[in-house]
């Protein structure tokens, strides 16, 4: 990263945006007084150096983070972690902690060894911050000293997204339960009063496998749902308006009519996708 796209990220978040990042992000390695985060100011922290090798862990601090890694303990990074220094303002909400025992160390056999199938995380927690979040003029910064973001856990990716939705409380635009490899866009066609919603799956294999999907839909204020389609056979889905304050997913789609069954709740649209392997496209026309 130059120190161009710093200030740009550094102008993005004083003026209330949100920025996450992760490991050794901004980090200028060349600097005649040494290594230093470019977004010093804005993460709320102090590059100090590496800490670890083969495995290191994440000690929750706070209570919200501990009960999204339940029933662990900690979590566990493949890798090396950064260590650093908060500054006065930053909180931490997890620390970086080391392995029980070094895991390069040696042999398990005439060698002191945690556990022979892993390597358990320190007794103590460690004290260097593992996880920051810092408050920069109208924004908010989130830092995690390794990229577990990259992750394949479903713990890694509840972590993630707690922390977002810890910045970003939303309402938000559109939310999506569904396979980790489906990525949903969501398209507002204002001069055709309508949002048109489409779910790809990005699976690495193939054939792909089938994948279902549960989509709610933010509704624009003062406009009423009047009909949800499914594409590419625009078949008009029955539907009811309801004022709650939530709403219940309703059954999926019959394969014969290719009809979505969805519900109304305050300025949400929500309904269920039948299996896919690849393309899923809906509207959601409004008046």
């Amino acid at each position: 990263m130059t120190a161009g796209q710093a200030e740009r990220f550094r102008q993005f978040v004083g003026s209330g945006g949100v920025l996450y990042a992760s490991g050794p992000t901004s980090l200028s390695r060349f600097d005649k007084d040494g290594p230093h985060f470019l977004l010093e100011d804005v993460l709320g922290l102090r590059y100090s150096g590496t800490m670890g090798t083969k495995q290191t862990y994440l000690s929750p601090k706070d209570d919200a983070v501990r009960k999204i890694l339940q029933p662990q303990e900690a979590l566990g990074f493949i890798g090396a972690m950064i260590k650093a220094t908060a500054l006065h303002g930053a909180e931490v909400l997890a620390s970086a902690t080391l392995p029980f025992v070094p895991p390069e160390l040696g042999q398990a056999i005439g060698s002191h060894f945690g556990q022979i199938h892993s390597n358990l995380p320190a007794l103590t927690p460690g004290t260097d911050p593992g996880i920051v979040w810092n408050t920069f003029g109208k924004g908010k910064a989130v830092w995690v000293a390794a990229p577990i973001e990259n992750g394949t856990e479903t713990v890694n990716a509840r972590l993630v997204v707690a922390l977002l939705k810890r910045a970003l409380p939303g309402p938000y635009q559109f939310e999506v339960e569904t396979s980790p490899s489906v990525e949903m866009t969501l398209f507002h066609q204002k001069g055709k009063k309508r949002l048109l919603a489409g779910l790809l799956t990005l699976q690495g294999q193939l054939p792909p496998l089938l994948v279902s999907a549960t989509v709610r839909v933010r509704i624009p204020e003062n406009k009423k749902v009047t009909a949800v389609i499914h594409l590419p056979e625009r078949k008009a889905l029955k539907f009811k308006k309801e004022e709650a304050a939530s709403c219940r997913f309703t059954n999926v789609q019959s394969p014969e009519r290719k009809a979505l069954k969805f519900k109304v709740a305050g300025p949400y649209v929500q309904f269920d996708l039948e299996p896919f392997t690849a393309l899923s496209m809906s509207l959601i026309e409004y008046e």
